[in-house]
């Protein structure tokens, strides 16, 4: 019987499409595991310094997904309980490798929208 070769598993695929978001302005740090993933905003990606609680960056990027169309988790005060911006991916099991490149892509737009620098 052929061995088979090792194939990539719909998380490795989430994975590595997110890790691609990491040369967008704002985006300091993409970490997850699974289907699980959050994507952590900086006002300055060389100090990690976070945006003003104000500005309310996660919810921006976050209004600007759903206008396209893709749902994500906004959240807020990941680093003192005030400050800290990070939208959460949590997709179906189900999801296909065209939606992810969709869904991808929509996020990484919705960025851009929501950054004002």
């Amino acid at each position: 019987m052929p061995k088979l070769g090792r194939q990539s598993s719909t998380a490795a695929t989430l994975r590595q499409a997110l890790e691609e978001l990491r040369d967008a302005k704002p985006v300091g740090d993409v970490r997850g595991i699974g289907l699980l993933w959050a994507v952590e905003f900086v006002a300055d990606k060389a100090t990690k310094q976070p945006f003003v609680s104000e500005l309310n960056f996660a919810g921006r990027a976050a209004q600007a997904a759903v206008k396209r169309g893709l749902l994500v988790y906004p959240m807020q005060g990941c680093v003192d309980g005030a400050l800290g911006d990070h939208v959460l991916i949590a997709p179906p099991a189900v999801i296909t490798t065209d939606q992810i490149d969709w869904a991808v892509r929509q996020l990484r737009e919705a960025v851009d929208e929501a950054d004002i620098g």
